[in-house]
């Protein structure tokens, strides 16, 4: 936050520590923006992370960029990188990672802050975004979560990560509609 602390000091690491987990396979921060990337450095300085991907560069946190078509396994779990496809092309919001996990038929696509270009741009590559859970992009803003993207998505429940009373009043009520549109259960993470 920018009058210090982060949900990675408060809530990640001791969720971790009582779980006796002291090392990170993967760390994946979607980009540079606070409220995606605060936190990175406090978790990289006090566990062993054995890799970092991230959508741009992030002050103080080394690591590969994110490019689509990098994949790896976990188990029988899947995580696959759709976006960015160049990251030099992209920047600020359009250049987050969209991460979809998956575990034989069902799927979980986390987008980060991506807006309606990098929409596109996933529907035009034709990229397996279909998923039982979504996180809404950009927090449910209008710069986001396009018909076609919604269409294409269509997942049974839809999550947007925004605070309580936030001043952008995300998420915006005809995003929550569109969502809603294809079925799915929208829940926002200041209620539910």
């Amino acid at each position: 936050w920018r009058g210090g602390g982060s949900a990675a000091e408060y809530v990640v690491l001791p969720f971790l520590e009582a779980r006796g987990i002291r090392r990170i396979n993967r760390l994946v921060v979607s980009h540079g923006d606070l409220d995606h990337a605060g936190g990175a450095e406090y978790l990289r300085d006090r566990l062993d992370i054995d890799h970092v991907i991230v959508g741009e560069p992030v002050s103080g946190l080394k690591g590969w960029s994110c490019v689509r078509g990098q994949r790896w396994w976990a188990g029988a779990v899947l995580f696959e990188i759709l976006h960015p496809q160049d990251p030099a092309q992209s920047d600020g919001n359009d250049a987050s990672c969209v991460l979809r996990v998956s575990a034989g038929a069902h799927a979980l696509l986390l987008t980060g802050d991506i807006e309606v270009p990098a929409e596109r741009r996933l529907l035009q590559a034709a990229a397996p975004i279909g998923a039982d859970v979504a996180v809404v992009p950009h927090h449910g803003s209008l710069t986001s979560s396009s018909v076609p993207f919604v269409i294409a998505v269509s997942p049974r429940v839809a999550i947007v990560s925004a605070a309580h009373a936030n001043r952008w009043d995300f998420p915006r009520p005809p995003v929550v509609r569109r969502w809603q549109a294809v079925g799915a259960e929208v829940l926002n993470t200041a209620r539910d």
